[in-house]
């Protein structure tokens, strides 16, 4: 895991999809399956979702994702950073 980066993020969700994607594959996950996951005490899935968007977002700004989408099936994409060409 890289630490460094790590320490950038601010939300604590962040840190925990950053343990997550740090360390297992990058399949497809349902929000609401994320939500039980990470123990999230919100109540409201469209708030969390919103959170989740801004903790992914927090990734990418720092470089330990490459980008994310969610699909029709409300499950979260997300895709490794594309390593420059020299």
């Amino acid at each position: 895991m890289e630490w460094r980066k790590r320490l950038c993020l601010k939300s604590s969700l962040a840190k925990w999809l950053h343990g997550l994607y740090s360390s297992a594959d990058l399949y497809p996950l349902k929000i609401a399956t994320i939500c039980h996951m990470s123990r999230s005490t919100c109540k409201e899935l469209f708030k969390f979702r919103q959170q989740l968007k801004k903790a992914l977002n927090e990734l990418v700004e720092i470089g330990a994702i490459g980008s994310w989408t969610i699909d029709d099936e409300d499950k979260v994409h997300v895709f490794p950073c594309q390593e420059s060409v020299a």
